[in-house]
This record gives structure tokens, C-alpha cells and sequence, in this order.
């Protein structure tokens, strides 16, 4: 781990990040496509066909490998997003082909174009059967499920934008409608009481799936939803239902990237002009003048900064507080935070 994620973490280590429940995707899409293990018969086929192909450049071609292949990517891909797009498809393809040589596609330019495609009907195939397994982010595009003027299948489609994994969970086991609105109403008597984070944390997640299923099918507006769901509003929460959603944590990730990022941006506020620039170059004042200046001060300032340049006003867009007494207790030297 590099300093940067170090400082990031330990920025961050107050937050409780508590297992996701088995209904929740854990990862999000993965840099590199990891191929899974197919069945015993498939790998010794592709063993003997990676030898052939490395000796005589012959591919493989076998309808039943490939079809036990695409059941398994499909299977697999599922495991991460329900709508992989072209450029994910894509990534799969070539992750399988550099595995697995013997299955380049003799006359294509890529060697994987037919894999592609193949996927892309494949995953088509396999929502089908998850759907009538009642999987909820897609019976939520089943015909019944829409309203009377968009009930065309390929009108309204709701799907999860790029980041978020956990899109439209099902509930957990032994949880319905009825028990997880029982539970939001204790919910809200909780959020009224003081020192009682985990508790509400713990309430939250049991409860994220019945709050997907009102964001996505009913779109409600901000002052409803605050209503119904007030402990969300929490600096706190804010954090957690971004990981609950993109399985990945908010805070430490923005510092990370704000530490990375920061060296270039100091630069791009050093050569504004203007009265702009001079309110800037008062705010960097700061840094020139405490050599020994704390991580977390330079991401004040980074940030004070980057306002100003953006023609925002500092005082409008940032808050400085103290963290709650449970924050405190677990990490008693930790600096104020910026909260947006």
C-alpha cells in the first residue's frame, strides 16, 4: 500500500465497515476479468487445446466446450453487474482468449469478435432464467411491472449506472415488505437518539434493499425521501449507502485521489490570475509558511482552493465540525473534517 492510501486510510479508519449481507454483490467491476474454472472435462479440452494451438497454431472448436464456456463467463459476469456493456463484454473476451489461446477465432482481426457477440446473447439467455428466478433488478423491466404507458419491453429500461453494484438487491433471507417497513418505522424512532450509530448502521443495511426498491421503481423526491428515511442524511450514512451501493468506500477513495491529484492542482491555482487568483494564493499562504504542515490541512486547503477556482464561495460549500463522540472514542487524535 502506498503512503497515500496509508494516509487515507488511517484518515478514514473511524468509519465501521460491516460485511455486506448475501444478497449484495461485494466487488465491483474488476480491472482485469478473472476466468473462472469450468468444468473438469472443459479445462483438460482447453489444456490439450493450448498445447495443439502454442505447437501447431490450430484453435479449438468445440460447441459443447464453447457452450459450457459461455454458461460459466455468463454465471460469472452476473456476479458482478446484470447489463455488462460492450466495453466489459470486450474485457471478457480478451481476458479468455489470453488464457486461452486455443480459442482465438481464425479469420477475425482481434480474435474474439464472435466471443463477443456470443456473450452478449449468452447474458441476454442467462437474465432470462435468472428473471424467472424472480431476481428483482430485473423484474423490475418485466412488463407487469411498469406503468400502462410504458409497457413496451425495450421502453423505461432501469438499469445501474456505471459505479453502482448494488443496484436493486433483493431482500435479504426471511426479510419482506412488511417486516422491513416494521423495521424502518423503529428506524426512525432510533435516529432521534444520540450515541446509537451502530445500531442505526446495523438498521441501514438490513433495510437498504427496501429503500433501492423505492429510489429506483417510485423516484421519490428529496424532502420524501428525507421523511422516510432521515438517518440516511447523516454525514456517516452518506458514506456507508455509497459503499453499500458501489462496494466502495467513499471517503477513503475521494482522499486518495484528492492526495494523487493534488500536486497538479496546487500548480493549475498557482498560474490563476485575477482577483481570483489572489484570493488563492492567500489561501495557499498557508502551506508556504508550515513546512510541517499535517495531510489533512493540505486537503483543506486543496479543497478551499479548488472552490475558489470553480467561482464557488467557500463558506456556502464547506463546513468544518467535529466528528461524533463515537468517531472520537475509536480514533481520539483524529482531526476536524470537511463534510460537502
Amino acid at each position: 500500500m502506498s503512503s497515500c492510501e496509508q494516509e487515507s486510510h488511517s484518515s478514514s479508519s473511524y468509519t465501521v465497515i460491516l460485511s455486506p449481507p448475501p444478497s449484495e454483490r461485494q466487488s465491483p467491476w474488476p480491472a482485469v476479468f478473472p476466468i473462472p474454472v469450468f468444468s473438469h472435462n472443459t479445462e483438460l479440452a482447453l489444456r490439450q487445446g493450448n498445447e495443439i494451438y502454442l505447437r501447431e497454431g490450430t484453435p479449438l472448436t468445440s460447441p459443447r466446450v464453447k457452450s459450457d464456456i459461455l454458461e460459466r463467463l455468463a454465471e460469472t459476469m452476473f456476479a458482478y453487474t446484470a447489463y455488462p456493456n460492450d466495453e466489459q463484454r470486450c474485457a471478457v473476451a480478451q481476458a479468455l482468449v489470453d488464457k486461452h489461446p486455443c480459442l482465438k477465432e481464425p479469420g477475425s482481426f482481434s480474435g474474439m469478435y464472435g466471443w463477443q457477440q456470443s456473450l452478449k446473447y449468452k447474458c441476454g439467455k442467462y437474465r432470462t432464467q435468472r428473471k424467472a428466478l424472480g431476481s428483482p433488478e430485473l423484474l423490475i423491466n418485466s412488463l407487469k411491472h411498469k406503468l400502462d404507458d410504458g409497457k413496451k419491453p425495450a421502453k423505461n429500461i432501469k438499469k445501474p449506472k456505471r459505479a453502482e453494484v448494488n443496484y436493486f438487491p433483493p431482500h435479504q433471507p426471511g426479510e419482506t415488505d412488511e417486516t422491513l417497513e416494521n423495521l424502518r418505522l423503529e428506524l426512525i424512532t432510533a435516529s432521534k437518539r444520540k450515541d446509537n450509530v451502530k445500531t442505526i448502521n446495523d438498521m441501514m443495511a438490513q433495510t437498504y434493499s427496501l429503500r433501492r426498491q423505492e429510489v429506483v421503481a417510485q423516484s421519490p423526491m428529496v424532502p420524501e425521501l428525507k421523511e422516510r428515511w432521515p438517518a440516511l442524511f447523516d454525514p456517516f450514512q452518506i458514506n456507508e449507502e455509497f459503499r453499500r451501493c458501489t462496494a466502495v468506500p467513499l471517503e477513503p477513495k475521494f482522499m486518495f485521489e484528492l492526495d494523487r491529484h493534488s500536486p497538479k492542482l496546487m500548480q493549475i491555482f498557482s498560474d490563476k490570475g485575477g482577483a481570483v487568483g489572489q484570493r488563492i494564493k492567500n489561501l495557499m499562504m498557508e502551506l508556504i509558511q508550515d513546512s510541517g504542515v499535517s495531510s489533512s490541512k493540505k486537503r483543506d486547503v486543496t479543497l478551499k482552493c479548488l472552490t475558489e477556482y470553480m467561482g464557488e464561495s467557500v463558506q456556502d460549500l464547506i463546513t468544518d465540525f467535529h466528528l461524533l463522540t463515537l468517531h472520537c472514542q475509536m480514533t481520539p487524535d483524529y482531526p476536524t473534517t470537511i463534510h460537502w
